[in-house]
């Protein structure tokens, strides 16, 4: 509740980004060929 909706935002698109990334992970470890890369789930976003 502490939070403002930039620090929102931001938690939004970091789990946005860690999710795309997860299920990249998950589709070649089940031997899938993804057709693109995820971008880093780590990367600076602002």
């Amino acid at each position: 509740m502490d939070l403002t909706m930039f620090q929102l935002y931001d938690l939004v698109e970091r789990y946005m980004l860690y999710i795309n990334w997860d299920m990249d992970v998950r589709c070649r470890l089940a031997g899938g060929k993804p057709e693109n890369q995820p971008d880093n789930w780590m990367k600076n976003i602002h």
